[in-house]
This record gives structure tokens, sequence and C-alpha cells, in this order.
């Protein structure tokens, strides 16, 4: 029985190194501007949802497509905001990211956001890559009003781009989909009641679920007012489609990490569709 434990132990241990190993694989393809490295890091009909709630890129030519418009020659430094949750179970690794896009000028564009990994348990090769941004928190940063022409001119270009390299179609439906279709404030506003307020009266669907995917643990609405932590402080909230992600603070009275920002999770709520807001599943990523 020891001996078994033991090397399950040794097992899990190695699934997480490989996890996050696999992880750490995309940005550094990125910053080495290897597309084909970076396409060979999917599986046969792996998605990216970037971001989540716009249109799904999971073919071949998508993810191809998607590396010309959004990462060729781009100058992009993706920053680790905290330490990466991994979920060896379910070969899940969630990482709190912030994206700066150098543009022209010497302008950047920064992004924060959460990026959630889905492996395939065989290859580690990427199921799935959902990163949860909101277009309406992406912010530039100019070094000086100087650059601010250049900035508008090179953002110009960067839609012409993409127009001429797409149909306008595409481009119509990217943009509403990253614009229109978002559950916004609003939804960032439940989320916040959820984590705070013991009464959550009507904010769930009556088959919705709460998992603690690290825990293996599942409750279901009823369970909620009991089980549910409560009088949570969150930050990084971003709503994306009809998704909202967030990040949960370390309780003072807990030991801080030695760097970056103090978290004890991740967490994530989606709604019914990003009009109708009734929460359909949550999935809490806590130590």
């Amino acid at each position: 029985m020891l001996l078994c434990t033991l090397t399950t132990i040794v097992a899990m241990a190695g699934v997480r190194e490989s996890l996050i190993e696999a992880a750490l694989k995309s940005p550094e393809m990125v910053g080495a501007q290897d597309k084909q490295g970076w396409l060979n890091l999917f599986v046969e009909g792996g998605v990216i949802e970037d971001p989540v709630g716009g249109t799904f890129q999971s073919t071949e030519e998508d993810r191809s497509r998607f590396w010309d418009m959004f990462i060729k020659d781009k100058g992009i430094d993706l920053i680790p905001e905290c330490e990466d949750i991994v979920d060896e179970k379910n070969h899940v690794v969630v990482r709190t990211l912030n994206i700066r896009t150098k543009i022209y000028g010497g302008s950047v564009l920064n992004v924060p956001l959460h990026v959630l990994y889905t492996f395939q348990k065989e290859s580690f090769k990427v199921e799935k890559l959902q990163a949860f941004w909101d277009a309406s928190e992406s912010s530039p940063v100019s070094k000086d009003f100087a650059d601010m022409p250049s900035f508008v001119f090179g953002s110009i270009s960067v839609l012409k781009q993409i127009y001429d390299f797409s149909s306008l179609g595409w481009l119509g439906e990217y943009l509403s989909s990253i614009s229109l279709h978002n559950c916004g404030p609003a939804g960032r506003e439940i989320v916040r009641k959820l984590v705070s307020d013991g009464d959550r009266t009507g904010l769930f669907a009556p088959d919705a679920t709460i998992v603690f995917p690290l825990q293996d643990r599942v409750l279901i609405p009823a369970d909620a007012d009991s089980q549910f932590p409560t009088d949570l402080e969150i930050f990084n909230v971003h709503s994306s489609g009809k998704w909202v992600s967030f990040s949960i603070k370390l309780p003072e009275t807990k030991s801080q990490p030695d760097n970056g920002i103090p978290v004890a999770g991740v967490g994530f709520v989606r709604f019914t569709s990003a009009s109708e807001l009734v929460i359909e599943e949550v999935m809490m990523y806590t130590f």
C-alpha cells in the first residue's frame, strides 16, 4: 500500500513538471517567433479561444491565421503575475498574465488576463487554450505624447492587416464577439456578489454546478450558502464573453509567497449567455 502511494506521488510530480513545461512552451515559441514550433504544440483540432467568447480557432489553418495576425513580428512579452496553478488530474494549467505588445513609436499595449490550458494526457499537447480578457481593459501605454501619431497610424495598419488577410465578415464577427457579446460590468458585479454575499438567491440556474477541481469536489446551488467560501477578496476581474474570471487574494492571516502577487487561486464563472446573467457553472481553482 505504501509503495503504491509513493509511486502515485512520484508519478503525479512528473505530470506536474510536464504540465508546467508544456504551458511555458507557448510563450517560448512566441518570443522566438517560431511559428511552426508554436503550431506543433497543438493536437489536431486543438482550439484557441482568445478571447473566450470570441471566434474559435480550431483547425491548422485557423491557428496559422491567428499567428499571422496577432503574433507574427509583434514584440510580445508574457509576464506572469503570480504562481501558475496546476491541476494534475485534469491536465489543466491556469496562468495569470499581463501581455505587453510593442506596437509603434515605443508604445505598448497592456492586456491583463487569465489563461486556461487543457492538455492531452498522452502527449501533453494543447487541446484547448482559453484566454479570458476584456477588450475594454486593454490599455495602450505611450512613452511620450509625441509617440501618439505613430501609435494611431500603427493601430490602423494592424486593422488593415487583419482586413487584407481575411474577409470583412470575419473582422466584423471577431470585433463584435470581443466587444458586444460580453457580460461586462453587470457580470462582474454578480461575481462580486457571489464571493462576498451570503445571500445568493436567484444567482444560479437550477442545474448549475460549483466545481473545486483541485479538491475533486462538486457542489450544487442548494449547498452554496452553507459551503461556498464567503467574504473573498478578488482582483484581476475580467469579463470575457459569457464568462468572468478572477484572482482570489490570500488572506493576510496566511503566509505570503516570496514573489508575485499573493493569491489563493483563480475562479471562473459561466453565465447562461452574455445577456442572460444566470450562473450555470463555477470553477474554483483554489489552494
